[in-house]
């Protein structure tokens, strides 16, 4: 796997910071070039801010702490990156700037709060991940390079196609980043409130069925010198996978899932894992 063009958000909090730091990690590996986009609110916004700023002068401001401070980490990885300032909602600026650099990965941290840009990343999430074309990395603000205790890639399995091509994309991974990938399905089988989302079962049983398709899944796959391991777990697959993410280098899930309840909820998993994984998300398209 060869990533051309990651783009990356930032607005100067901690959570950017870790995105950026991430993105510097992954390009260095692969020789991704990177384009590192600032999407300014409305300037009328910081016009009546205390004390307020001209137009100008606020873009000459954003425009220095863009390609400077924030741009530190790329920098320190001797990574060939781009400064684009986006005059546009944070969301916005984004997805058109990764559409129109045809990125292969496009890295977001979960929330941003700052004087620049005060409802930046944590709000628009859900917009990035509805809207994009490419893998969307979400990097949570606690996030560490390195310091994973099982530097695998975990990726959620279901059988559908969207698990399918998470599942790809993480060999691939971690084949160009020298990791493993856990490959885990899980297996609720449990009512809970108003939802059963399989049949109450034997969770042996529901057990010895889902390792036999998670078996004859990986069989059609070649992990080449990747060391894959699979695991089959019972539980919620977001709560699931939240529990793999605690010691795990980064998490891989599909953008849908299975099933009439699942389709009424479209990305509910995804968003879940996304929102509150501790490590790294990515979510495939």
């Amino acid at each position: 796997m060869a990533y051309d063009q990651i783009v990356v958000g930032t607005d100067g909090s901690a959570g950017s910071a870790a995105a950026t730091s991430w993105t510097a990690q992954v390009a260095s590996i692969c020789g991704a070039e990177v384009s590192l986009v600032h999407g300014l609110a409305p300037l009328l916004e910081h016009m009546f801010s205390i004390p307020p700023l001209e137009s100008e002068q606020f873009i000459s401001l954003v425009s220095a702490e863009l390609s400077g401070r924030w741009a530190e980490p790329l920098r320190q990885a001797g990574v060939d990156f781009e400064a684009v300032l986006v005059e546009d909602g944070a969301a916005a600026a984004l997805l058109s700037s990764a559409r129109q650099r045809h990125a292969s990965l496009l890295v977001l941290g979960r929330h941003g709060h700052t004087r620049w840009a005060p409802h930046a990343m944590g709000g628009v999430v859900h917009k990035v991940l509805s809207g994009a074309k490419c893998p969307v990395v979400i990097v949570p603000t606690s996030w560490e390079g390195g310091a994973s205790s099982d530097p695998n890639v975990v990726v959620g399995v279901d059988g559908s196609e969207s698990s399918l091509a998470a599942l790809d994309w993480a060999i691939d991974h971690a084949e160009m980043s020298g990791m493993g990938v856990r490959a885990v399905t899980a297996v609720f089988t449990q009512t809970d409130g108003d939802l059963t989302w399989l049949a109450p079962t034997d969770d042996e049983l529901a057990t010895k069925a889902a390792e036999e398709e998670l078996r004859d899944i990986i069989d059609k796959r070649t992990a080449g010198t990747v060391d894959l391991v699979k695991r089959v777990v019972l539980g919620h697959a977001g709560g699931s996978l939240i529990e793999e993410s605690e010691s795990a280098g980064l998490v891989v899930v599909g953008s849908r899932g299975l099933g009439s309840v699942a389709a009424l909820l479209t990305g509910s998993t995804s968003h879940y894992v996304a929102t509150r994984s501790r490590c790294p998300t990515v979510i495939v398209t």
